[in-house]
Parts: structure tokens; sequence; C-alpha cells
């Protein structure tokens, strides 16, 4: 069914079909609307044209760029996502903060972020001077992790091509995303000096912080240059979709699955009220609320003692489920069990015909003994 929506509407919509059934718990869907709005990137540098002319023509972005000096712990908390004024006059959050070749001492624990060109303080990532090994000359990209939401569409990374680059390294809990391989700085004299594997990009993300790292300047790339090229505009592009995105109140989940609801800022006690009025208070962790009991469809408002408020739509999303008519197979794990159609010719059990008639034959002969012998 297709029915058409005004622009900017919000809203819950509710479709309900008509008649009865088996299953009464789909023939209705729920469905939170809100109205489109751009990604909030807060740009922290001192000036970068490259990001800077990307972010004037990006479509549905908003950018804002600050000096490193006005990163203040005042402003922006560690323990909070970074928040600024909207062009209404209303304080949100940042769907992504990108870090151009600087990065605060005590790095936020809540929000997305790109860093690039510097190396943050952060579990599981070793810094040059750390490990002893400096600097990473000509590095070369070798491979990349197609698969990642920051590589769609990317088929070629020739035209990346470094001087140098901070030779880092990453613990396992990271993922990896752009292999290189260079010389160390100290080899550079060195006849047939042997080759570094390097990780140019690598990300950690859990359900309340999401981290990309760059460490390499872009500065650093030879002529062309990579910000000129496709590959980076595209990469830029995914960088925004992917870290950046927008968790509006129009997110539907299936039953049964966990709602994991993050705030901006502390939002004390929270409680959630079901379809049917239930309610059940949630103390936050780390800003962020998990809810499990996603039994019944319908909506789930969270509304949190600080006055924020979040929606989401919960629907029985499963065809296997809904779908409660015959089937010509049924799958169990890897095995189909196909179905057999019914012939004209069938095999009919005459067993219980003959077990009732010896039954009757044994009852008559029962019964004419007892009259010859008592009778």
């Amino acid at each position: 069914v297709t029915f058409p929506i005004p622009a900017n509407r919000a809203g819950l919509l509710t479709a309900t079909l008509d008649g009865n059934d088996a299953l009464p718990a789909d023939n209705r869907i729920f469905h939170v609307l809100e109205a489109p709005r751009a990604t909030r990137v807060l740009l922290v540098s001192a000036g970068n044209p490259f990001l800077e002319e990307f972010f004037a023509v990006a479509a549905g972005v908003t950018a804002e760029r600050i000096a490193p000096d006005a990163w203040t712990p005042a402003r922006f908390p560690d323990a909070q996502r970074p928040v600024g004024m909207t062009e209404t006059g209303v304080e949100e959050p940042y769907d992504l903060v990108l870090f151009d070749r600087w990065v605060p001492e005590a790095f936020p624990t809540l929000g997305a972020y790109l860093v690039m060109g510097a190396v943050p303080a952060l579990p599981g990532v070793t810094r040059p001077e750390q490990a002893g090994e400096g600097t990473l000359l000509w590095p070369m990209v070798i491979d990349w992790r197609r698969t990642h939401p920051l590589m769609r569409q990317i088929t070629s990374f020739d035209t990346l091509q470094l001087r140098s680059c901070p030779l880092v390294r990453f613990g396992e809990e990271w993922t990896p995303v752009l292999h290189a391989q260079g010389i160390l700085e100290k080899d550079r004299t060195r006849p047939q000096a042997p080759a570094v594997d390097a990780v140019l990009m690598a990300v950690h993300a859990t359900a309340a912080r999401t981290v990309a790292v760059m460490p390499f300047d872009l500065y650093e790339t030879r002529l062309p240059g990579w910000p000129s090229q496709v590959s980076f505009a595209l990469f830029m592009a995914n960088a925004v979709e992917w870290l950046g995105a927008v968790e509006g109140a129009g997110s539907t989940v299936r039953t049964g699955a966990a709602l994991r609801v993050a705030f901006p800022r502390n939002p004390g006690s929270v409680v959630v009220r079901t379809q049917s009025g239930a309610e059940h208070p949630l103390m936050p962790s780390e800003n962020s609320v998990l809810f499990t009991g996603t039994d019944e469809a319908g909506f789930y408002r969270f509304s949190a003692q600080s006055g924020a408020e979040r929606t989401f739509a919960c629907n029985l999303l499963s065809e296997t489920e809904t779908d409660n008519a015959a089937r010509a197979g049924v799958r169990f794990g890897e095995i189909l069990v196909q179905g057999a159609p019914r012939s004209g010719l069938e095999s009919v059990d005459l067993w219980p015909w003959v077990v009732l008639a010896a039954l009757v034959v044994l009852l008559a002969e029962w019964h004419i003994y007892n009259r010859r012998s008592f009778g």
C-alpha cells in the first residue's frame, strides 16, 4: 500500500488491516515519522580547505568549524556528547565530530568521531614514540576492507600516495580498514630496507562511542593529492553517512529485539511506556539505557528525567511467524523437508477394519457360548 505523506511532517502512524484472522497481532503496523534533518558536523580544525570545501558542497550536511583552542572542558565535558546551538536556537548534539590534526587530551566518551592527521590517546592505540618505531616513509596502500561502510563504492587507492605517516599500532579491539607498507625513517639510508606493514585507518565502535582514526595528514599526500580525487569524496560521504548517522525517532525494530537508547547528556532516570500503557523504570549506564521487554507490538516511549524523549515503533516483522498458510516444505536448519502432493490413488490402511471385524466375531462367539452354557 502506498500513500503520500506531506514533506517535513512528523508524527506517529498506524496502518490497520480490516477483518479477522488467526493472527491479529500482525494486522497493524506502527511507524514513527520524523521530519528529515541535516547531519550536524563539528569540524575542530585550525583551517583545512580540503575538508571545508567538501562540507560546503555536501548535500544534507550542516558543518560548523571551531579552532582547537575553543574546545574546552567547560564547553565540551568529556562524559557527554558534544552539543551546539542550532539555527533555531536549540541546543542539540552533533552527529559527528571531526578532529583535524589535533585531538583533546581527554577524548570524549560519547558520540561519533573521525580523527585525521592526529593520534588520540585511546586504549589499544600505541603512538610512535611509545613503540619506538617513529615515522613511516612513502607508505603505499596494499589492501583495504572493501566491505566496511567507510569503503563503499571505493575501487582504488592508487591516488593515495603519502610522503610520510606516523607508524601507529592498533590493538585487537580496533578494526583495521586501510593497510599499507613503507619503510622506517631510520632505515631510509639502508640499502634494501625492509618493508614495514602499517594501518592507515582503523575503527573502534562500542554502544556509546564510535571512533575512526587516520593518523596521516592530508597535506602529506603527493601530487595530484588524494583530496582532489573521487575516492576522497566517496570516503568523506561514507564517513558522514555511517559515523554521523542521524538517530531520530523514526526507528523501527522487531518484537523481541533489544532496544538501546543513547541520550546526549545525563538523562537521569528513564521510564519506558509501552503500547498497553505499562511503565518500566530504567537506570542509565554511560548515558544510555537497554530495554529488552519488546514482546508487544506498538509504540515504546522513553522519557528521561532530563526532559529528553525518544519513541520507537515495534512490529511483528517476521514473515515466518505471520505466514500461517500451508507450505510446500519446512526447513529444519539446512535440511528442507518437501511436502508431497496428494495423488488420485492413495493407499488405505485396512488393518483397523480387520481388527474391528475380529473383535465382533469374538463378541458373537462369547455371546453364543454363554447362551448355550447358561441359558
